[in-house]
């Protein structure tokens, strides 16, 4: 059997620098909307690291009816968490290899072997 993370396709729009919306959908039908924000100093509670993005707000009532019991919120939201984590990395490697010289890490850009 299927899990539901395969049926779903989240699509992720950054709203701000520092915020994100995620629209669950199956085929055309939308199940969910997610809205994280980045921590910020002030935020201390823990799990939240400094670094880690925050739920602020969700309607995902459409998963319930989709997933039944296998779905939780939990999941969903670190489901959506690791999605955020997974572009914020694509994006800073794509940036890395569109340098001209090495970026602060000292690694350069991409060459082929052409």
């Amino acid at each position: 059997m299927k899990s539901w993370k395969e049926y779903i396709v989240p699509e992720i729009e950054w709203l701000e620098e520092n915020r994100v919306r995620i629209v669950l959908r199956v085929e055309d039908q939308e199940l969910g909307t997610l809205y994280f924000e980045k921590a910020k100093r002030g935020w201390n509670r823990k799990p939240i690291l400094q670094n880690g993005w925050a739920c602020v707000e969700a309607k995902v009532e459409g998963l319930y009816v989709y997933g039944g019991d296998s779905i939780t919120p939990k999941e969903i939201v670190a489901w959506c968490q690791e999605l955020i984590k997974n572009v914020n990395l694509k994006e800073t490697i794509d940036n890395n290899h569109n340098q001209d010289g090495p970026n602060e890490f000292g690694i350069g850009p991409h060459e082929g072997n052409e």
